[in-house]
C-alpha cells in the first residue's frame, strides 16, 4: 500500500504527497435512524481530514487516490459528478484503494459479497486489509492484491509495553491472551 502519510513514526518523518478522496459510510448528521451519531468509518474519515489536511481533498477530480474506507459503500456517487456514468469514468481514471475490515465467510459463501468484489475488480484496485485475519480471508476468496496495514494509531495511547508480565499480573490477564 502506497499510503504512508506525513506523520512521525518512531521519530522518523514520513512524507506522502498524494491527494486522497475518502468514501466512508457518509451518514448524514440528520439521519433519523442514527440520531446524529457517526459510524466508525465516518469518524476515521474525520480523523484523517484533521490530521492529514494536506492529503485530503473534498473533490474526487483533484485526488490521486479514491479510498473506499467503507468498501461496502459501492453505491456512493460523488456530488461533483453529473451522474453514475461520470462517476464510474472518474473511478476508471484513478487509483482505487478498498479497505476491508473483515470478511464474513458465511456471507461470502451465500454470495452477499459478490457485488462488492465484482465492483472493485473493474478498477485499478489495491485491496487494503487492516489485519492478518482479513488478509487470509481475502486470499481464500482469490483476492491476491492485498496489502496488510494497520490504520494509524496515536502513539500517546498505543505504545510498546516493556514489562508485559507486570501488566498481566496487575490486571489479572491470562498469559494465553
Amino acid at each position: 500500500l502506497v499510503v504512508n502519510i506525513n506523520m512521525n513514526i518512531n521519530n522518523k518523518e514520513i512524507k506522502f504527497d498524494k491527494k486522497i478522496f475518502i468514501i466512508a459510510d457518509e451518514i448524514k448528521d440528520n439521519h433519523p435512524e442514527f440520531k446524529g451519531k457517526k459510524w466508525i468509518c465516518d469518524l476515521l474519515k474525520e480523523e484523517f481530514k484533521t490530521f492529514f489536511p494536506n492529503n485530503y481533498v473534498e473533490n474526487p477530480y483533484n485526488a490521486d487516490i479514491i479510498w473506499y474506507l467503507a468498501s461496502w459503500n459501492i453505491r456512493f456517487v460523488s456530488k461533483k459528478c453529473k451522474n453514475v456514468k461520470e462517476w464510474y469514468n472518474l473511478l476508471s481514471s484513478k487509483k482505487i484503494i478498498a479497505t476491508f475490515h473483515h470478511i464474513d465467510m458465511e456471507k461470502y459463501i451465500e454470495g452477499q459479497h459478490d457485488k462488492i468484489l465484482n465492483f472493485f475488480k473493474k478498477y485499478d484496485t489495491t485491496y487494503h486489509s487492516i489485519c492478518n485475519k482479513t488478509t487470509k480471508s481475502l486470499n481464500q476468496i482469490n483476492i491476491n492484491n492485498v496489502k496488510t496495514l494497520k490504520l494509524w494509531s496515536n502513539n500517546k495511547n498505543f505504545f510498546p509495553i516493556e514489562n508485559k508480565d507486570y501488566i498481566r499480573g496487575k490486571y489479572n490477564i491470562p498469559t494465553n491472551c
